[in-house]
């Protein structure tokens, strides 16, 4: 284990901790060690596919008080807000959902079965409990298979020998904000162990009801059994209330959202030699959404008023997923992971489905990734993830990378990958309906019977063909470390939504009376090719100053038969600059610039016009009796107002105010 650590603990700890966390160097170096490629420990130089590392001094510096934003600071990803409580992160095909991403929490997969995605403000997840963020930009489906489709999101959390102690930290600012985060850390035996209670609030967009409040409550503990094995669990639990609707929708009027999740992890880890290892996950994940809401009356048609009355929504989503992963080394310069997992899926939603029944699906897969040392200068990386998913059938995901260390600390990468993404409940079932009562000619009173949306059916997996190229060099002289990406990826059968005819149902007067109209259905029609640069450069011109950028230029080419749907849902060009610097008396300053193209979201029908961001952050360490803190004072969007996601979401200036105390 790494001095680093073993300053922290004694050896039976850092032992503990020994198959979960590497060294700062080897994590937070120019060239970092990343996990998240092809399930292997591998520099970033040496990893199949182009990967950004947001670490601990990033996420201080970038000012960010919620997760989702900390994603501009990855090259080619775009991140908005469909209202206050719904954060969407994209890269590529920007929609509301975000539904071709892999987003994980210590392996543990995030988005939600129902409509894909990740539900960000329900995630029970403090800021100061992650150690880094690894975010693979493109397909990575050989090593994670169904939704890491367009790239992978791995968030990965401090072991709990890193944090002994009592924290406390408090944010308040604009717009309602207000955050507040206890944590304590301790030991018992062979037992290192962590608890997180925290909340969150905000009054969301300016003349919109969404605002949003929540509180959790997260535990991890970590076991070190024998000298060999390893016992990780982690539990938490969220509750919160969201408003959402629509004061201008008649079916879709403000209410407030009670949400209700909870998670429980297990992961039992043996070391069975050098670079020999089996690992055993299970993960189970509860989420439920419920809401009642009030329509307004109003004319259908010149002969039916629809009447107001209360509609109810309930939504229960539950994911059972069970993995065995075994790395090996069976020769030398070659290493091996390969696995099997299974997942059950269950939703509840009468809303959605039509039916008081839960649906199910199932998932199984097995997976394998090797890397091979051809020759000092020369690395194959090779992997396959095979699916069968209940609803689609056998897909097969391979990947194929060669990567070449043309000079010391300078390497170019080849790769091609295939991925597919499996639709989601919402686009192959549902159902979705509202029984309203009506009036008919202005005397009779009845019932409508009224379709919303409808589900595609028997619809194929989205794949997507993916061709790139990379450059990871170092220029140790200079302080600077780039990333480069040339991709080319083709996306087939995509999976859009389109109006077809419905059947209403009036029942008035004991007759039953069919009513055309017009629903939202899914279908795979369309293809896509997505083609464009990515680059990211660390400066650190002296020991107490950074500067990250980062750049991508995107160009997306759509053959939708019906419109052109798909070419600007992805901003030409994005830019991002992180600055750090540390001024004496323990100060610190840093800035971020983020210049976001124009795009337009799918199911946006108004594009949202380019705009460029500045945020400031300034604070001060110190230390009282013992007492480790720090002080700061954020303000963020500077440079005026912009339209975000939604042309009726308006991010204004604002400020925050923030304290972190350590006993």
């Amino acid at each position: 284990m790494t001095i680093a650590l073993c300053a922290l603990a004694a050896h039976a700890r850092a032992e503990s901790a020994q198959t979960f966390v590497l060294s700062e160097a080897e994590y937070l170096g120019e060239m970092p060690v990343v996990l998240s490629a092809s399930r292997l420990s591998q520099p970033i130089s040496e990893a199949p596919s182009a990967i950004t590392v947001i670490d601990r001094d990033m996420i201080s510096a970038s000012g960010f008080r919620e997760i989702p934003e900390l994603f501009r600071l990855v090259p080619g990803f775009y991140v908005g807000y469909y209202d206050g409580t719904m954060a969407n992160v994209n890269h590529g095909l920007s929609d509301q959902y975000s539904r071709r991403m892999q987003v994980m929490v210590d392996g543990r997969s995030i988005y939600t079965p129902l409509f894909g995605g990740v539900e960000w403000a329900d995630l029970p997840l403090a800021m100061d409990d992650i150690e880094r963020i690894e975010v693979v930009r493109g397909p990575n489906a050989a090593a994670y298979g169904a939704n890491a489709f367009m790239g992978i999101i791995n968030i990965i959390t401090r072991h709990a020998v890193l944090d002994q102690g009592l924290h406390l930290s408090a944010l308040s600012g604009d717009k309602g904000v207000g955050q507040g985060t206890l944590r304590y850390g301790g030991a018992q035996g062979a037992l290192d162990y962590r608890f997180t209670l925290g909340y969150r609030q905000d009054s969301g967009f300016d003349n919109k009801y969404d605002s949003k409040r929540s509180q959790f409550l997260t535990f991890r503990g970590d076991y070190q059994h024998t000298s060999s094995d390893v016992l990780q669990f982690q539990l938490g639990y969220n509750v919160g209330e969201y408003g959402v609707g629509f004061s201008n929708a008649q079916l879709n009027q403000p209410r407030d959202r009670q949400i209700d999740s909870h998670f429980e992890q297990l992961r039992w880890v043996r070391t069975l030699g050098t670079d020999n290892e089996l690992s055993v996950q299970f993960y189970h994940t509860y989420h439920n959404s419920n809401e009642a809401f009030s329509t307004i009356a109003y004319a259908l048609s010149p002969s039916i008023r629809l009447n107001s009355t209360v509609l109810s929504s309930e939504v229960l989503a539950e994911r059972y997923d069970l993995e065995i992963q075994h790395t090996l080394s069976p020769i030398k310069d070659l290493r091996i992971v390969w696995g099997a997992g299974v997942r059950q899926d269950q939703v509840n939603s009468p809303l959605y489905f039509n039916t008081h029944e839960t649906l199910d699906t199932h998932l199984k897969r097995a997976f394998a990734n090797l890397e091979w040392r051809m020759s000092p200068n020369l690395l194959l990386n090779a992997g396959v993830m095979v699916e069968d998913y209940d609803q689609t059938g056998t897909d097969t995901s391979p990947r194929l990378a060669m990567n070449y260390a043309f000079l010391p600390s300078h390497s170019l990468r080849a790769s091609v990958s295939k991925a597919f993404r499996m639709p989601v409940l919402f686009e192959g079932q549902n159902d979705s309906r509202l029984t309203v009562p009506v009036t008919y000619l202005g005397l009779l009173h009845g019932t409508l019977n009224y379709p919303l949306s409808k589900g595609g059916g028997s619809l194929n997996p989205e794949s997507i063909v993916s061709h790139e190229i990379g450059y990871v060099g170092e220029f140790k002289e200079w302080g600077v470390a780039a990333d480069v990406r040339i991709f080319h990826d083709r996306i087939d059968d995509l999976i859009s939504n389109h109006g077809i005819p419905g059947n209403a149902i009036l029942q008035v007067g004991g007759a039953t009376i069919p009513l055309p109209n017009s629903m939202a259905s899914f279908r795979n029609q369309d293809s896509a090719i997505i083609g464009g640069v990515e680059a990211q450069v660390r400066f650190r011109p002296t020991a107490e100053s950074q500067l990250i950028f980062n750049y991508s230029y995107s160009h997306v080419t759509s053959t939708d038969s019906e419109s052109d749907i798909y070419s600007k849902t992805t901003p030409a060009h994005n830019l991002g600059l992180l600055g750090i610097h540390r001024l004496g008396g323990d100060w610190q300053a840093s800035f971020g610039y983020y210049r976001v193209g124009g795009l337009s979201a799918l199911g946006e029908s108004t594009p949202v016009e380019a705009h460029q961001r500045l945020d400031l952050r300034l604070a001060k360490d110190f230390k009282v009796e013992g007492t480790r803190g720090e002080v700061a004072v954020v303000l963020q969007n500077i440079l005026g107002n912009y339209n975000d996601f939604r042309n009726d979401n308006v991010f204004d200036r604002r400020a925050y105010l923030s304290l972190r105390l350590d006993y």
